[in-house]
């Protein structure tokens, strides 16, 4: 697929490649990535304003969007936090990414003001109109403008947990339907703390809080209290299998044998 030159421009400075961290090409390459996707342009999104230069996200986002594995992502985004290329702010839902200087890097997406030529009137003019068409378009079709679709939930599953499929997110969402948002949270933050790492076991949780009739975050923490795990205790009035002692005095013993 081609380079569409539509979209805008990034600035990279030439004094970039004396960073320290510039020769790592996983540190560099999310660091480009992160520029390439921010906001550069004031935006809403779910009751929070995105302001330019940041970017709303998760590790396991990223490492999907890059092909990067989550801890190496993890590693590269401390690697930009400690040289102040960038600053994280983390919730329960989302990460909120900032990137530091983000004017500079932004500035060649600035609206022109000046005397344009004739070739760049008709490039601007033809880009607008590009951008009005392809609104009217996705208007038509009922899609919504912002690109983050993830909901709250496969956000926090992905933060917690790991990478979630499109079948798994839908039948998670349906699970946020039944239970409600916040106790669907609990149960995933319980199975984070346990070491669930797949869907399956969440998806065992989530069925098991549904059939013990949760309504609420602090239901399930009352019953499943912190270093409980999913299995219920058996209680019995007599301990189980054989009691190696009982018969003990009349159990033959065992002798000895010569040269032992």
């Amino acid at each position: 697929m081609p380079i569409c030159w539509d979209k805008g421009f990034v600035a990279l400075p030439r004094g970039l490649i004396d960073w320290e961290w510039y020769e790592d090409a996983n540190t560099t390459r999310l660091y480009i990535h992160i520029l390439l996707t921010a906001n550069w342009t004031t935006t809403q999104w779910r009751g929070i304003t995105v302001q330019p230069g940041q970017k709303v996200t998760s590790l396991a986002h990223l490492a999907q969007e890059t092909g990067l594995s989550v801890q190496n992502v993890r590693t590269s985004l401390n690697r930009l936090v400690s040289t102040s290329y960038l600053t994280i702010k983390t919730t329960n839902q989302y990460s909120v990414i900032t990137i530091k200087n983000a004017d500079k890097h932004f500035a060649p997406n600035k609206q022109p003001t000046g005397q344009l030529t004739n070739p760049q009137q008709q490039s601007y003019k033809e880009y607008q109109t590009n951008r009005r068409l392809s609104s009217s378009i996705r208007a038509h079709a009922g899609v919504r403008e912002d690109r983050t679709t993830t909901s709250p939930l496969a956000l926090e599953y992905e933060r917690q947990i790991g990478k979630l499929g499109e079948r798994a997110r839908a039948e998670l969402d349906a699970f946020g339907q039944k239970l409600g948002q916040a106790l669907t949270l609990e149960v995933i933050r319980k199975c984070a703390d346990l070491g669930g790492r797949s869907w399956a076991y969440v998806r065992k949780a989530l069925a098991e809080a549904q059939a013990q009739g949760c309504t609420s975050p602090e239901e399930y923490r009352r019953t499943h209290p912190i270093g409980s795990g999913r299995a219920k205790r058996v209680d019995r009035e007599a301990p189980s299998g054989n009691d190696f002692l009982q018969d003990a005095p009349a159990r033959r013993r065992r002798m000895k044998k010569e040269g032992d």
